[in-house]
C-alpha cells in the first residue's frame, strides 16, 4: 500500500544537501516535485520547475501564478494521495493546502520556521497559518526550535 503512494511534494527551492532525499523519496513513493524558480539539472524525477515572482517588500513571499493550475491538472491525473510542502510562510504553502483541501487529501507541513516574523503581510495571513497548523495530518518539523514554535501556534506536541 505504502510503495503506492502518490504524493504532490510542493517545495520552494531543490538545494544540493535535499537532492540525496528527494530521489530516495521518489524511489519509495510516486512522487510529483514541484519546484520554483530551479534552474539545477539535478532534480529528482518527476520534477516540475514553475515560475515564481518575488513581490516587493512583502518578506519573502514569492506569487506562483501557474501553481494552482498545475496542481490542479496534477491532482486530476494523478489522484494524490498526500500533499507535502515546505514552510508555513510561502504562497506555495498556502495554495497546496486549498488543494488537498478541495481534494479531502492529507496536507503535510514540512517546517523549519522557528520564530513569528514581524510584518504586515504574515500578520494578516496568520489565521490561514493558524488553519493550516490545525488541519494538517502530520508535520515535519526540522529542528527542536522548529517543533516549539509550531506547538505555539497550536499543533499538538
Amino acid at each position: 500500500m505504502l510503495e503506492s503512494l502518490r504524493i504532490a511534494f510542493v517545495h520552494n527551492r531543490c538545494p544540493a544537501y535535499r537532492h540525496r532525499f528527494f530521489e530516495l523519496l521518489a524511489q519509495k513513493f510516486e512522487v510529483d516535485y514541484f519546484f520554483v524558480n530551479e534552474h539545477g539539472t539535478d532534480l529528482p524525477p518527476n520534477s516540475v520547475v514553475l515560475k515564481g515572482y518575488r513581490i516587493p517588500k512583502a518578506s519573502d513571499y514569492e506569487i506562483v501564478p501557474k501553481l494552482l493550475p498545475a496542481l490542479m491538472q496534477a491532482s486530476r491525473a494523478r489522484k494524490y494521495d498526500l500533499y507535502v510542502c515546505t514552510d508555513l510562510g510561502y504562497f506555495i504553502t498556502h495554495i497546496t493546502y486549498l488543494v488537498a483541501r478541495k481534494y479531502n487529501k492529507p496536507f503535510v507541513l514540512w517546517n523549519g520556521q522557528w520564530m513569528e516574523i514581524a510584518h504586515p503581510r504574515r500578520w494578516a495571513m496568520r489565521p490561514l497559518e493558524n488553519r493550516i497548523i490545525r488541519h494538517a495530518a502530520a508535520m515535519v518539523a526540522y529542528g527542536s526550535k522548529a517543533k516549539e514554535f509550531l506547538v505555539r501556534r497550536g499543533a499538538e506536541p
